[in-house]
């Protein structure tokens, strides 16, 4: 039988005011961590207008095959010049030259925590410009906000894996109900989870990985699924219940860190409020953590 390690006065005195000041200090330091938000952007978009061109190469491809390009920004702030600069310098099949034949035109709408990115490359006889732009905006408090409820949720149902599955639909969630402010373009949902930091990253993965790869991933996934199925009946509340608590946590965890990766968190972090407000939330979960059962 389980048993209830009780939680002391101070414990939960503890829980609710680390909880509480991470949530405050989510507030903070947003518009700081905009910039470097912007460049992984930046390198996205250079990276898209790369391919729709067709000038994909190598690391160490002759420096003589790459294509001479300047950069020019259309509205936004003056670092978005820099961090396209930057992008550009790091595709092996571009260089960055002040009397380049080829223009980047980066298109620029931003505000102190949102930015909108859309980029073209042109050249005699070329017109290219990407489809729609990629978007990012630094909102921690949604992320800590949804980490927050996964902890209430851990509490009343005294499974971590719970909290965590909690807290990654809430992420989802509230990300997809706050709106953008109006001068932004509206992109779907689905698009911007396939053009985020994360997404894309996952999306390039996949597409670079053989068939035979994708099958036995498939296998391993539908496998377990049916071993989870199986134990639960045959040890319900117990094993069974325990393993699919657990990959629903995993699970929670992995759709949480893709809805932070599109609200800055990442950048934010790095900021003294965004490290301080992590490790506020992390003492947190880990004091209630410390409160679950035994068995």
């Amino acid at each position: 039988m389980a048993k209830h390690k009780p939680s002391s006065g101070r414990a939960r005195v503890t829980v609710a005011a680390a909880a509480v000041l991470s949530l405050v200090l989510s507030l903070l330091g947003a518009a700081a961590a905009l910039e470097d938000a912007g460049a992984e952007r930046a390198r996205r978009v250079v990276e898209q207008l790369v391919r729709l061109a067709a000038l994909e190469s190598e690391e160490g491809a002759d420096p003589r095959r790459k294509l001479p390009v300047r950069v020019n920004q259309e509205g936004g702030p003056l670092w978005v010049t820099s961090v396209v600069e930057a992008a550009v310098t790091e595709q092996p099949s571009l260089v960055l030259a002040d009397d380049g034949v080829g223009i980047v035109r980066m298109e620029v709408i931003s505000d102190e925590t949102h930015l909108a990115l859309r980029g073209g490359l042109y050249r005699q006889g070329w017109n290219l410009r990407s489809e729609h732009p990629l978007q990012v905006r630094v909102k921690p408090w949604i992320p800590m906000l949804s980490l927050a409820l996964g902890l209430i949720a851990m509490t009343f149902t005294r499974r971590m894996g719970v909290g965590f599955a909690v807290a990654g639909v809430a992420a989802q969630l509230i990300d997809a109900a706050v709106d953008w402010p109006a001068e932004f373009l509206a992109i779907p949902w689905q698009a911007q989870v396939r053009d985020g930091p994360i997404g894309s990253v996952v999306i390039d993965l996949a597409l670079g990985l053989p068939d035979a790869a994708v099958a036995v991933g498939a296998g391993v996934v539908t496998l377990c699924t049916v071993l989870v199925a199986f134990d639960h009946r045959r040890s319900t509340g117990k094993g069974g219940a325990m393993m699919a608590a657990g990959l629903l946590g995993v699970l929670g965890i992995a759709i949480w860190t893709e809805a932070a990766a599109r609200c800055g968190v990442g950048p934010w972090i790095g900021t003294a409020a965004g490290a301080a407000s992590i490790l506020a939330m992390a003492l947190a979960w880990g004091q209630q953590g410390r409160t679950l059962r035994r068995t």
